[in-house]
């Protein structure tokens, strides 16, 4: 799991309370899905931030071979 908002349980429903900074990481999330990132690099990127570079070249390597630019 990427997150994991508090909940807080009241008349039988289940509320979740997500913090600034989940909040934002979820808003992240979003917006590299949008750049067709797969769950599993994501969650690449959030273990080790670091190697940023080298999974966004990895992704743009596979997007120019889906539409035959290389």
């Amino acid at each position: 799991e990427f997150i994991t908002p508090l909940t807080e349980n009241k008349s039988g429903r289940t509320f979740r309370d997500y913090d600034e900074a989940s909040v934002l990481q979820l808003k992240t999330i979003i917006e590299l899905r949008k750049l067709r990132f797969s769950i599993d690099e994501i969650k690449d990127l959030f273990a080790e931030p670091e190697r940023l570079a080298e999974v966004c070249k990895n992704h743009r390597n596979q997007l120019q071979r889906e539409i035959g630019v290389y």
